[in-house]
Protein backbone atom coordinates (compact mmCIF):
# COMPACT_ATOMS: atom_id res chain seq x y z
CA UNK A 1 0.00 0.00 0.00
CA UNK A 2 0.81 3.36 -0.91
CA UNK A 3 2.06 5.46 1.80
CA UNK A 4 0.99 8.81 0.88
CA UNK A 5 -1.05 10.41 -2.30
CA UNK A 6 0.96 11.15 -4.96
CA UNK A 7 2.53 9.70 -8.90
CA UNK A 8 3.89 6.50 -9.38
CA UNK A 9 7.54 7.44 -10.85
CA UNK A 10 9.21 4.91 -13.35
CA UNK A 11 12.70 4.07 -11.36
CA UNK A 12 11.96 1.68 -8.81
CA UNK A 13 8.30 0.52 -10.06
CA UNK A 14 8.86 -3.41 -9.36
CA UNK A 15 7.97 -5.79 -12.37
CA UNK A 16 5.87 -8.82 -11.93
CA UNK A 17 7.39 -12.14 -11.64
CA UNK A 18 9.60 -10.36 -9.21
CA UNK A 19 10.40 -12.12 -5.65
CA UNK A 20 10.07 -10.12 -3.03
CA UNK A 21 10.65 -10.02 1.44
CA UNK A 22 8.89 -8.14 3.61
CA UNK A 23 9.71 -4.47 3.51
CA UNK A 24 11.14 -4.62 -0.35
CA UNK A 25 10.08 -1.50 -2.35
CA UNK A 26 7.29 -2.20 -4.46
CA UNK A 27 7.13 1.35 -6.16
CA UNK A 28 8.23 4.66 -5.75
CA UNK A 29 5.71 7.69 -5.60
CA UNK A 30 6.29 11.52 -5.77
CA UNK A 31 4.11 13.31 -3.25
CA UNK A 32 1.69 15.93 -4.26
CA UNK A 33 2.59 17.57 -0.95
CA UNK A 34 6.61 18.59 -0.91
CA UNK A 35 7.37 16.28 -4.29
CA UNK A 36 9.22 13.93 -1.90
CA UNK A 37 9.82 10.51 -2.90
CA UNK A 38 7.84 7.89 -0.28
CA UNK A 39 7.97 4.02 -1.14
CA UNK A 40 5.69 2.20 -1.01
CA UNK A 41 7.07 -1.65 0.33
CA UNK A 42 5.73 -5.14 0.66
CA UNK A 43 3.41 -5.91 3.63
CA UNK A 44 4.65 -9.83 2.79
CA UNK A 45 7.06 -11.92 1.38
CA UNK A 46 6.43 -13.95 -1.75
CA UNK A 47 5.76 -13.49 -5.80
CA UNK A 48 4.82 -10.44 -7.62
CA UNK A 49 1.67 -11.62 -9.40
CA UNK A 50 0.52 -8.16 -10.39
CA UNK A 51 1.27 -4.52 -10.46
CA UNK A 52 -1.85 -2.57 -10.78
CA UNK A 53 -0.18 0.80 -11.06
CA UNK A 54 2.01 2.31 -13.42
CA UNK A 55 4.30 5.42 -14.09
CA UNK A 56 2.55 8.66 -13.83
CA UNK A 57 -0.26 7.58 -12.13
CA UNK A 58 -2.10 9.24 -9.29
CA UNK A 59 -2.76 7.12 -6.72
CA UNK A 60 -4.25 7.54 -2.59
CA UNK A 61 -2.40 7.23 0.54
CA UNK A 62 -3.42 3.34 1.40
CA UNK A 63 -4.24 2.39 -2.04
CA UNK A 64 -2.75 -1.36 -3.22
CA UNK A 65 -0.38 -0.94 -5.76
CA UNK A 66 0.86 -4.39 -6.24
CA UNK A 67 -0.55 -8.54 -5.75
CA UNK A 68 2.04 -10.47 -4.20
CA UNK A 69 1.32 -14.29 -3.57
CA UNK A 70 3.19 -16.50 -0.98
Amino acid sequence: RAAVSGIVVADGLVQEGTQVKQGDILVKVKSIAGGSIAAARATTAGNVSQVLVKPGDKIEAQQVVAKVSE
